[in-house]
């Protein structure tokens, strides 16, 4: 309501608006005179996104931006090595073969990269490689869990060192969230004043130019 006054007392002197303000003026008008438009693209952008994730392609390449992501991603690497790590140790406690252990623990890490790394690991398992190696292979899983998975293998006790291990990530996830938490109000804090910043710019700007304005039109 309030920037596009400024327009009118532009076109008046014949002066230009400064570009933040003609774009403000812009998305204001696309958004005023193409209301249903708008909030049908941005439904069609939700359901393309989840048509999408729905595709193993698609999926794939969500996931990897999720695990890429700065500081999320590490804290949605290790949730997911808390679980295989957790999963691996109870199946292996309770006996089951290694590659029913592989096979069962690729379905609870719920990562289209994680899940395709576990499946690379188990063929390299079933061509005789060994399971610290074959996960090694994989160029996923991180060092820390591959040397658990190593000594394990070598003493016999991967179920205990793999629940060390997921024991390790799920403290660092807690770590990651609690930190976080406490940056959340002087993130909201920041935001905020980034927005209305920019809205103060747009909405002085003119109010700036209005002294060259007013000459150019008295010329």
């Amino acid at each position: 309501y309030i920037i596009p006054q400024f327009k009118q007392v532009y076109e008046n002197f014949n002066a230009e608006l400064p570009a933040p303000t003609v774009l403000a003026i812009n998305i204001s008008t696309f958004i005023t005179g193409h209301l249903f438009i708008s909030v049908l693209l941005f439904i069609a952008a939700i359901i393309t996104l989840f048509l999408l994730y729905l595709t193993d392609r698609g999926r794939y390449i969500m996931d990897t931006i999720k695990l890429r992501i700065p500081v999320l991603g590490a804290v949605e690497n290790n949730s997911i090595m808390s679980k295989f790590s957790m999963t691996f140790s109870i199946l292996m406690a309770a006996g089951v073969p290694i590659m029913d252990t592989i096979e069962l623990t690729e379905n609870v890490v719920q990562n289209a990269v994680v899940e395709g790394a576990v499946r690379k690991a188990r063929v390299l398992v079933k061509e005789g490689y060994g399971v610290a190696n074959a996960f090694r292979r994989t160029g996923v899983f991180p060092a820390t869990l591959l040397q658990m998975l190593s000594t394990g293998e070598e003493t016999g006790d991967m179920d205990k060192l793999l629940g060390k291990a997921a024991n390790f990530y799920e403290k660092e996830v807690d770590s990651v969230i609690e930190r976080l938490t406490s940056l959340i109000q002087p993130l909201l804090i920041v935001l905020m004043a980034a927005v209305v910043g920019s809205i103060i710019v747009v909405i002085y700007l003119p109010i700036f130019d209005l002294g060259d304005a007013i000459a150019k039109g008295m010329n």
